[in-house]
């Protein structure tokens, strides 16, 4: 006799990035934590955040510790 055969299907799944209204709904994050938020996403460094956004790299990573903290 034969073994029964067992077939695997496997859909990746891609995640939606959620909008500003979501993230702030979702996280409780305000305007300033959702810029921070998507530098995050986008790999950035407490340094490279506080040059994009104009902010202190201090400040910066006051920002990062709230956003990682919600």
């Amino acid at each position: 006799g034969r073994d029964p055969a067992v077939l695997v299907t496997i859909t990746p799944r891609v995640a939606k990035a959620l909008d500003d209204a979501e993230l702030a709904e979702k996280f409780d994050l305000t305007p300033r934590e959702i810029e921070i938020a998507r530098c995050l996403a986008a790999g950035l460094q407490n340094k490279e955040i506080g040059a994009r956004l104009g902010i202190s790299t201090f400040t910066a990573r006051n920002h990062v510790e709230k956003v990682l903290g919600k």
